[in-house]
């Protein structure tokens, strides 16, 4: 499984999904499944689409 690390190694140097900053795109984004699910706290099922920048 080395292709998983270098994979997403790869991934994060090309595009910087992983450790670039929340901005106000991000932000809309998170309002949108607010919005119909009401104010926080909430809980959301990941199934495992990574990061799901891609």
């Amino acid at each position: 499984m080395n292709w998983v690390e270098d994979f997403y190694s790869k991934q994060e140097e090309w595009l910087g999904v992983y450790t670039s900053d929340v901005n106000d795109y991000h932000r809309k984004k998170a309002r949108t499944f607010e919005l119909p699910a009401g104010a926080a706290p909430k809980s959301v099922l990941e199934l495992g689409a990574g990061g799901g920048q891609v």
